[in-house]
């Protein structure tokens, strides 16, 4: 089947104006919407779509989960903290003449805090398995290993099987040597097993329901590279096929704390954050906890964090942040009849995977296709979603649409109205 038109030809079609912002109504909310898409347009784009607009049962004012709790956050610009302010607050929180806070505390804080959002993102009752669910961690020689080696202990505690992989430990010469060696007692005193991690590759680490990857923190430099005993792990780690079972502490291993994923090694289903999100989880694409609420105000201040104690509000020890930080997208996709139209919209608003397709009719398709230049009559589906969704639903539109090769592009939404992006949110599903 044909390749449907790029993103240039469709702009040359549907888009008629780039003075203004998209406006239409949206069941009781009007959407306002201002796109910015880099690839041949300028930042503003006026479209004008013909189709009706969606009647939609959710609104901004009655978008609720299953507890009846309002599930609309606005977005908000989270603050991101770089490995050298990472580093420097790390030994303020130990200095003495800092809060004094020892290794073991703030490594017990962060390492529960790790096991408390594996419990909550995979509950013993979601096994897909009998029980217990079976978690392996794969930990590092510093103190993204510790935190590793604390949720280990607590999710052996609250009922998980848990297998520990420990290729390196840190020097006896390390300050801290005794206290990772009672860290590896604690393990052990619990029966969990400490694996040969020559005896890890992809089949072994598929057949455990969480795989936590706690091996390289903020402290990792990407230029001095990976070596062995690590690079077999990250490596094996990134033939997963299901990314979503895999849980990074902090940073996922082998990525720049600053620039995220330049090596190109694995993305994880889940990261949990510790003290402040790093730089390089605005590339993350999933679920995003946050824990270790170890802040005062005068270190949220001093480091140019204000905003983050807010979100431990009532005193929690985690808190799920990637609504807030998650973006939105509008998704083109091309279709050759009606029908189908409104099949793929029921399919993608019925899986919460879109909040709103608009199907506009009444588009010429002019493109080239195994060297001749074909022209079709289509119709344009226009779907609002989540960013962390498109790929989920591409795969959603690739596996129900006719053609071999369909057009399916994004823009991202740069602004538009509050309560529309809220309703956005709570219409569409969480990763």
């Amino acid at each position: 089947m044909p390749l449907r038109p790029t993103f240039r030809m469709l702009t040359a079609i549907s888009l008629r104006s780039r003075s203004h912002p998209l406006i239409h109504s949206v069941g009781r909310l009007p959407f306002v919407m201002i796109l910015a898409a880099s690839i041949t347009t300028s930042s503003a784009l006026a479209i004008s779509p013909s189709s009706a607009s969606c009647d939609n049962s959710l609104s901004a004012e009655n978008a609720k989960d299953d507890d009846g709790k309002a599930i609309g956050v606005p977005v908000s610009n989270i603050p991101f903290l770089s490995a050298s302010s990472a580093l420097a607050l790390d030994q303020h929180l130990m200095s003495p003449l800092g809060l004094g806070h020892s290794l073991p505390l703030l490594m017990d804080r962060a390492g529960r805090a790790v096991a408390a959002a594996i419990r909550q993102h995979y509950p013993l009752k979601n096994s897909p398995k009998n029980s217990p669910t079976r978690v392996i961690v794969l930990a590092g020689p510093g103190n993204n290993g510790g935190d590793g080696l604390v949720a280990a202990r607590y999710l052996k505690q609250w009922g998980y099987l848990v297998d520990v992989v420990y290729p390196k430990k840190p020097r006896n010469s390390h300050s801290d040597y005794s206290h990772f060696e009672t860290l590896s007692n604690q393990c052990s005193s619990l029966s969990i097993n400490f694996l040969d991690r020559r005896t890890i590759d992809k089949e072994k680490l598929e057949s455990y329901d969480v795989i936590v990857d706690s091996i390289f923190g903020f402290g990792f430099k990407p230029s001095s590279g990976i070596r062995e005993p690590f690079q077999s792990l990250i490596t094996s780690l990134a033939s997963v096929r299901d990314n979503e079972k895999i849980v990074s502490v902090d940073v996922p291993s082998g990525w720049d704390v600053d620039l995220g994923d330049a090596s190109k090694s694995f993305t994880p289903g889940v990261l949990v954050s510790l003290t402040a999100p790093k730089p390089c989880s605005k590339a993350h694409v999933g679920a995003h906890y946050l824990g270790g609420d170890f802040l005062t105000e005068e270190l949220e201040r001093e480091y140019g964090l204000e905003g983050i104690r807010e979100l431990f509000q009532g005193g929690e020890e985690l808190v799920r942040i990637d609504d807030v930080l998650d973006g939105f997208s509008v998704v083109w996709c091309t279709v050759p009849s009606l029908s189908v139209a409104e099949s793929l919209a029921s399919t993608l608003v019925g899986t919460s995977l879109a909040a709103c397709v608009n199907i506009v009719p009444g588009l010429t398709s002019v493109y080239k296709w195994k060297g001749r230049i074909e022209k079709d009559q289509e119709l344009l589906l226009m779907i609002k979603t989540r960013s962390s969704l498109v790929q989920k639903l591409t795969r959603a539109i690739a596996e129900n649409h006719p053609y071999d090769t369909p057009e399916i592009i994004e823009a991202k939404i740069e602004g538009g109205s509050e309560a529309y992006l809220d309703w956005l949110r709570g219409a569409t599903q969480r990763m």
